[in-house]
């Protein structure tokens, strides 16, 4: 499940750039979601060959629970390919996506002022130590924090303008020099392609650079935390109390 420009045509009258939706989607799934294909727990739903539409709105109603940040089980499904495979799951799921991107980039402003200022930021030493110790604060959490990342631009046009969202999977030591890579997951490819493994390398001198899919590299004017972030973590864990407090989900309770 990607953000795919030509996808997400017959959802949009225009290329908005999706990416923080889709990456959410994804991240909200690889946390939340959980599957049971030989429905182990005994869950009661919906027979799909006798009454499809019902077996369509139970399953479109858990999407919704993981999307509200609650941990869910998936009877039936293998995994979340397998789900958006399936009928109109995919659109469903893509909906899901320009909602996500709706409430950040639209509803919470504060934070998209920031992204968009971001273009006329300078990268520094200081920052890169910053940014190290987060991303690796998080990442022992067992969790992959979400970043924007964005290039020296102008206002003048929107072309002129590149912000991406991504999760950041994975760091490098850093380096005696100061200097270390970071790995995301990029939302624009299958994760299965070689490219949906974008990488940030932090330099010596305190510049941030970005591979780019035509094996390019360009400097960033800013890579840093996601705003809301931390708090949608802590929303996700809250719900984490509950569900695992039940006898049914300690299997899917265990690292």
């Amino acid at each position: 499940f990607e953000n795919d420009e030509i996808d997400f045509s017959n959802l949009l009258v225009s290329d908005l750039g999706v990416c923080m939706g889709v990456t959410s989607v994804i991240r909200k799934f690889n946390m939340l979601a959980h599957f049971d294909p030989k429905n182990k727990l005994g869950t009661k739903y919906p027979i799909r060959q006798i009454d499809e539409k019902a077996w369509f709105a139970y399953f479109q109603k858990l999407i919704d629970r993981v999307m509200a940040n609650i941990p869910t089980v998936f009877p039936e499904f293998e995994n979340l390919e397998e789900l958006s495979m399936y009928g109109n799951f995919y659109t469903y799921l893509q909906r899901h996506s320009l909602d996500q991107w709706a409430l950040n980039n639209l509803s919470l402003r504060a934070g998209v002022g920031e992204m968009l200022l971001s273009i006329k930021n300078h990268f520094s030493r200081r920052k890169a130590r910053t940014l190290y110790s987060q991303l690796y604060q998080r990442l022992k959490r067992h969790y992959n924090p979400k970043v924007y990342l964005s290039k020296p631009g102008s206002f003048k046009q929107s072309g002129d303008i590149w912000i991406h969202v991504m999760q950041v999977y994975k760091i490098s030591n850093v380096n005696k020099d100061g200097s270390y890579r970071i790995h995301l997951w990029d939302p624009n490819y299958p994760a299965s392609h070689e490219l949906s493994d974008a990488i940030v390398d932090i330099t010596a001198d305190g510049k941030a650079i970005f591979h780019d899919e035509d094996n390019k590299k360009s400097q960033l004017s800013m890579i840093d935390l996601y705003r809301w972030d931390d708090a949608e973590i802590a929303e996700i864990l809250i719900n984490y109390k509950h569900f695992c407090s039940q006898e049914k989900h300690q299997d899917f309770c265990k690292y």
